[in-house]
């Protein structure tokens, strides 16, 4: 959600925001493979988000409508947050978009995938709309294009080349009934001579005795265009998205529609188009301009264009799912309605993670005709992954607490045509009224749980609440085992030595663990040691849901885990916890179990700091758990692996020859780096080399590998640039075809050996380069194209190494103001040495996102935590 101050009135505003075109699915060049999946779809978000806010704090008089930085629950629809959970996904991920209307990766550019690789991306998107945790965010539509046969969706998608083949291929009966039940049919255009096609097809259409279908159209890239584009609103029953837009084509658009009959807004949707998010503006420029004072436009306006529009063209619940009845209703007043969707949630996630049911969708209502979004008013549809059929139900949050929910059966259908939330209200509240269990005291909370099972249509009941509530007992047993009475065990249907996933059921926390017998053990409660309970972060008050885990255990051969500490530690503290307690660390995790998602928590002066997952070889899917050795850990703070570029400036000149740099520990340093001399012996030959006192260009090289090597596990889709300044410039490049590139990405090209080794020996030649009087002008012109390779999408990290500021014969001005346009960025000076002046670059540096670091000795846990706390700084600052 979007959540302003509307500067005329001065009243806080949400938006709910559909992103009406994504695409996912992975793409592979010979050995090279690159996925798109939701991780990397909420990160890019993350980072549009951002831009958003700087363009805010940037230009505030621009805007009519101001983005805030808001508490975590106002930036998310209440109801769809809450059920959007998953026992094996405690992630925390982006709600800018609160919806995404997904389709598979089909083509790059204008070269279309091999066959083989879109089924594959079509399969994929299917399963993340129809299964947990991703279902209740993401809609299906149905491809259509390049001949592909698949199930139907909410809407479906045809490239304009495409559509007279699909009128008369095997998706014609698909796509009929999606015009006859006034669903949207998405259309992709590329140039203005495709409109001729899309004429064609509709006349066809007509004169089959159809009417007009309800048209949404995607323009690739609005510059060729012009004008042009003005005659697509001469087609009956259209919409065009913001994709491919351009504010100057926006603009031209809205004048047009001014000028027509009707709300000028009930004719635009918002989409991204992502990955292929370069062809007009930027997503966040875009946003800024349907906010600002320039396009004037009022709230209802806005939200129709963010989601309205788009979701009163679907009806409340999937078209494309069978459902049986469901009449079972609950009314839960005042305080116990609150506690009534956390529980619905908690059994939704157990039955998850059993594989009995999934949430498929969580749609709200409207109001205004799509220029509100009713977020306290939803149907919940859920579906057995092995049945056919699905069950639906209306939930309502009333402003006293009261939580109502009511079972969807024909009656409701043939009343709830649209998404009308009056109408929604009125019926659900009426059909409640009539049938529903009254919960009034606490004490008719024992059968909340039975009562919400049987509104879900779970038959088996027993089995799921058998699963829920345990206390939980630390006592002095031996770590790594839970234990429980025999009669809990067979309820579960355990025996000795299963693996069960614990949750937690306030916080989210998860585990697996190995389960046991404990004849003494009170029945609904687990044992649990003292270390283990440590881990877990579980206290006397916790409590826990168990599920039987029947998968497979994978064991990896190699794996990474980020750490973090949300509390007053410095990042060097942290870092340095870690690294003196790196072997306990090792094999405490190496008695456990490991999956996307849990944590494992080590208490350090009462602080905790927890370890999760970042990467493993080979990859585990969500779901999927796997061991690993001692000796096959390796850790990385977690601020690495965020999602920014990073340049990292050597510039050097005879000073740097200069040998004054104490080392604090040279056998840290050399044990620092084992995981680059594994790579590249020669590096170890280096670090032997040093002594306890050294030059600075050998401490410039130290920096440049230990930045290189705290980046290696980052797999965001970010930018790494290296080049070194003497009296030239060397920049590393790589070539792809007949291009030469100046930067190399973290998530493709860091994983490649040859890439990585490359990297090395670059930095390893760079202080025996030829010394020569330094030239910052020439740097600073090297940084300056450098950003504007990499471009802005994401914050870019500047490292700029030397002993001094020698601007040679050019002034840095021109170059220093181009840096100074980048919309996030930060650029952090070393001064190496004991005569480094601060003073000498300030004045440079003054206007510019910059910070001066001197360093006269190195400390490699220092520079590592300094790293990490400027990471921080930079991608989390508004």
């Amino acid at each position: 959600m979007i959540v302003v101050e509307d500067n005329e009135v001065g009243e806080i505003q949400r938006f709910l925001v559909a992103d009406a075109h994504i695409e996912m699915g992975s793409v592979q060049i010979g050995k090279e493979k690159r996925e798109f999946n939701p991780e990397r779809v909420f990160s890019y978000f993350r980072l549009v988000e951002n831009q958003l806010f700087d363009f805010a704090n940037k230009y505030p008089s621009a805007f009519r409508y101001i983005p805030r930085k808001a508490y975590g629950y106002l930036t998310r629809p209440p109801i769809l947050s809450e059920l959007y959970k998953n026992v094996l996904e405690s992630g925390e991920h982006n709600w800018l978009i609160d919806l995404f209307f997904a389709n598979p990766l089909l083509k790059i550019v204008d070269k279309p995938l091999p066959k083989q690789q879109q089924i594959r991306n079509t399969e994929y998107v299917y399963r993340i709309a129809m299964e947990p945790p991703y279902s209740p965010r993401f809609y299906y539509n149905q491809e259509m294009s390049f001949g592909l046969r698949n199930p139907p969706g909410w809407s479906c998608r045809i490239d304009v080349d495409e559509l007279e083949k699909v009128i008369n291929g095997p998706n014609r009966s698909y796509l009929l009934d999606y015009i006859r039940g006034n669903l949207p049919i998405f259309v992709t255009l590329d140039r203005p001579e495709e409109m001729d096609k899309l004429l064609k097809w509709i006349i066809f259409i007509k004169d089959a005795g159809l009417k007009f279908p309800n048209l949404i159209l995607s323009v690739k890239d609005h510059k060729p265009w012009e004008e042009d584009i003005l005659r697509l609103f001469d087609i009956p029953n259209v919409m065009i998205t913001t994709s491919g837009a351009t504010i100057a084509s926006l603009n031209l658009i809205i004048k047009h529609l001014r000028k027509m009959k009707g709300d000028w807004a009930s004719k635009i949707i918002f989409a991204s188009s992502y990955p292929e998010t370069n062809t007009g503006d930027g997503i966040a420029e875009i946003l800024s301009f349907l906010l600002s004072k320039n396009l004037n436009a009022n709230p209802q306006q806005i939200q129709r264009i963010l989601a309205g529009n788009l979701l009163a063209m679907l009806p409340l619940r999937p078209p494309y799912l069978q459902y049986k009845e469901s009449k079972a209703s609950l009314i839960a007043q005042l305080k116990l309605g609150r506690s009534t969707v956390a529980e619905l949630s908690r059994i939704s996630q157990v039955l998850a993670a059993k594989q009995i049911q999934g949430i498929i969708s969580v749609d709200h209502t409207l109001t205004e005709k799509g220029g509100g979004v009713n977020l306290e008013q939803v149907v919940v549809t859920v579906k057995d992954p092995a049945s056919k059929t699905a069950t639906s139900f209306g939930l309502i949050l009333k402003k006293d607490g009261t939580t109502i929910l009511s079972g969807w059966d024909k009656e409701t259908e043939q009343q709830m045509k649209k998404r009308d939330a009056d109408s929604f209200s009125e019926i659900t509240i009426k059909k409640a009224e009539k049938r529903a269990i009254l919960l009034k005291t606490p004490a008719q909370l024992s059968k909340l749980n039975l009562i919400l099972l049987d509104i879900l249509g779970i038959k088996n009941s027993h089995e799921v609440i058998s699963a829920l509530q345990y206390s939980v007992e630390r006592t002095h047993q031996q770590p790594g085992s839970i234990f429980m009475c025999e009669k809990d065990m067979k309820k579960l249907e355990l025996e000795e030595n299963d693996w069960v996933l614990a949750l937690e059921t306030k916080t989210g926390q998860w585990w697996p663990s190995k389960v046991g017998i404990r004849r003494d053990c009170p029945s609904r409660k687990i044992l649990i040691s003292n270390q283990d309970a440590i881990l877990m972060r579980l206290g006397e008050e916790s409590g826990v849901d168990l599920v039987k885990y029947s998968g497979l255990i994978y064991d990896i051969q190699d794996a990474v885990f980020a750490f973090d500490a949300p509390g007053n530690l410095s990042e060097s503290e942290v870092i340095s916890y870690v690294y003196l307690h790196e072997r306990e660390i090792k094999e405490v995790l190496a008695r456990h179990l490991h999956g996307r998602g849990n944590k494992l928590w080590f208490d350090t002066k009462n602080i905790p700091i927890y370890f999760t997952l970042q990467k493993t070889d080979p990859t585990l899917e969500m779901g999927q758990l796997g061991k690993v050795e001692p000796k096959n850990i390796e850790f990385t703070p977690l601020q690495y692996t965020s999602n920014l570029n990073t340049i990292v400036c050597i510039v050097l000149d005879e000073g740097m020859n200069i040998r004054d740099i104490p080392l604090k520990t040279v056998y840290s340093v050399r044990k620092g780096f084992s995981r680059l001399t594994k790579l590249v012996p020669e590096l170890m030959d280096f670090l032997n080399g040093l002594g306890e006192q050294i030059s600075r260009a050998e401490l410039a090289c130290l920096i440049s590998l230990q930045i290189i090597q705290s980046l290696i596990d980052n797999q965001s889709d970010g930018k790494f640039g290296l080049c070194i300044v003497t009296d030239s410039v060397n920049k590393f490049s790589i070539q792809r075809g007949e291009i030469i590139q100046n930067y190399v990405s973290f998530s493709h090209d860091m994983q490649s050996e040859e890439v990585l080794t490359a990297l090395i020996y670059t930095v390893l030649d760079a202080y025996k380069e030829p010394l020569g009087e330094d030239n910052f002008s020439l740097a600073f012109r090297s940084i300056a194209e450098m950003m504007e390779d990499i471009g802005d999408e994401r914050p870019t990290l500047v490292e700029m190494i030397g002993n001094g500021i020698d601007l040679g014969d050019k002034e840095p001005i021109p170059y220093l103001h181009a840096i100074s346009k980048t919309q996030k960025y930060h650029i952090d000076y070393i001064g190496i040495g004991e005569d480094f002046d601060p003073k000498k670059i300030e004045d440079y540096l003054k206007n510019l996102s910059a910070s001066i670091t001197p360093i006269s000795r190195f400390s490699l846990h220092t520079f590592a935590g300094h790293l990490a706390s400027t990471i921080y700084d930079l991608v989390n600052r508004r």
